[in-house]
């Protein structure tokens, strides 16, 4: 099933998109997705993002609601990621 992404800026700065479109196989999780996009991106992704167990470093949102990592994905979700903006 194909997931539409989108990165907040910040993020997006990290990855070098702020949209991308990714195959993921039919009952896949966001758990699933943040694996497959630290395959993708890297250590700094792994690092600033999702330590590739159980803590993300992110916000996720699904079509606009609030989501956690053991959110189940459908055909042609969108998905929006983004780091915490910094207090100051």
């Amino acid at each position: 099933m194909r997931i539409k992404i989108n990165f907040s800026y910040r993020l997006g700065e990290l990855v070098g998109t702020r949209d991308l479109e990714i195959e993921l196989a039919k009952g896949s999780n966001v758990r699933d997705l943040l694996t497959k996009l630290t395959t993708k991106f890297g250590n700094e992704f792994k690092n600033d993002v999702w330590d590739g167990e159980n803590k993300t470093y992110v916000s996720i949102a699904i079509n606009e609601k609030m989501s956690d990592v053991n959110a189940e994905l459908n055909e042609s979700d969108e998905v929006y990621l983004s780091l915490p903006v910094p207090a100051g």
